[in-house]
């Protein structure tokens, strides 16, 4: 069945009439990849049940495209596999409406791999042994990436092209780092949320995020020797400033206090907004963590921020390599680094600052 749908895939476009419906099924034994595609477009199926072998380094169970330009138009990609990289679909090729669900790399990208574009659609349930659980390399526009899980960086998407990903929404993904997303360049106006992961529970190692929500994730330990931190964001390269999120709202992420069984972490618990990045012109309110609720490390410039909470409201700010200009009010700070034009109000009581800040509290700006 493979081979006869591949050769027929040079025709302008392979697929069925049927208004849209994707009632045309291929489906496979899990024993070859089911569409090898030469150029061209297909659209209205469902492919299903297709696999690669260890042997094969090219992956795309359910489709590998080999020129640039083929197209895929409302279809359904489930239950595919690759023995190595690329479970779902893989190659230069650029999807519209389709749903990647239910598949799986022993590699990385358990949905899909190194696509053009992704418009729409959704890419769910997907599982990487690597990283990429939904997405590795690709850029993605209104897209739905959801439940996917990865066993390194990425649930939800790994890496992206420098021309970015708009207006999509990375939710409930799970990874070891960066369970929404992670080497991200640059994504914007997205929603980033309820996320799991033990580094970045929303974003690891993130270049450019900006005009997004990252909202409700959380870092967790699964074990003891684990470090859980940075329930937003989290990078790990401390204070070289890579990790930049711009004119976003970062708000209800946490670091986890226990492990999964219950039994409290010994570990810092660290930077319940984030750790590590560098905050510009953000909304930053209501994370915790046991310290670093709102920002361990990093710095924030432009920034408005609130009503972060640890268990005992202390060091709800701390070691921040920069403050300056933001309006920080109902929290307390401890910071070594440079600290300008800051407004403060509120729990100002408890605060360290390095010898010439200068902040504003009731009057006008003290050094």
């Amino acid at each position: 069945m493979a081979g006869a749908v591949a050769a027929a895939c040079a025709a302008p476009a392979v697929g069925a009439e049927t208004g849209g419906t994707r009632d045309v099924v291929i489906y496979g034994d899990r024993s070859e990849r089911i569409l090898y595609m030469w150029s061209g477009n297909v659209q209205n199926l469902t492919i299903s049940n297709g696999c690669t072998k260890a042997s094969d380094p090219n992956g795309g169970g359910g489709i590998l495209t080999r020129n640039q330009g083929s197209g895929a138009n409302n279809i359904v990609v489930t239950r595919c596999k690759a023995s190595k990289h690329r479970g779902g679909i893989t190659g230069g090729i650029y999807c519209t409406d389709c749903d990647v669900e239910h598949c799986e790399a022993d590699g990385n990208g358990g949905g899909t791999y190194c696509l053009y574009t992704f418009t729409r659609g959704r890419i769910r349930y997907n599982t990487a042994k690597g990283s990429g659980g939904g997405v590795c390399n690709g850029c993605l526009n209104g897209t739905l990436v959801e439940g996917n899980v990865a066993g390194s960086e990425g649930g939800g998407v790994k890496w992206d092209y420098s021309t970015g990903s708009t207006n999509c929404t990375i939710i409930g993904n799970v990874a070891a780092s960066g369970g929404g997303v992670a080497g991200v360049s640059k994504m914007c106006c997205s929603i980033i949320s309820n996320n799991v992961a033990i580094l970045g529970g929303g974003a690891y190692d993130c270049k450019g995020l900006e005009g997004c929500r990252i909202v409700h994730n959380l870092a967790r330990s699964l074990t003891a020797s684990d470090n859980a931190r940075g329930g937003g964001a989290f990078a790990s390269d401390s204070g070289s400033g890579s990790c930049i999120i711009s004119n976003a709202v970062v708000a209800g992420n946490a670091v986890a206090l226990t492990l999964p069984d219950g039994t409290p972490s010994t570990r810092d618990c660290a930077g319940g907004g984030g750790e590590s990045v560098r905050f510009v012109g953000c909304r930053i309110y209501d994370n915790f963590a046991k310290v670093g609720a709102s920002l361990n490390w990093g710095s924030a410039v432009d920034c408005v921020i609130s009503n972060n909470v640890t268990p005992n409201f202390q060091h709800v700010l701390r070691g921040t390599t920069e403050l300056t200009g933001c309006d920080i009010f109902n929290t307390r700070l401890i910071s070594p680094g440079p600290v300008s034009f800051c407004k403060i109000r509120g729990l100002c009581d408890y605060w360290e600052l390095p010898e010439g800040a200068n902040v504003y509290t009731n009057g006008g700006f003290d050094n």
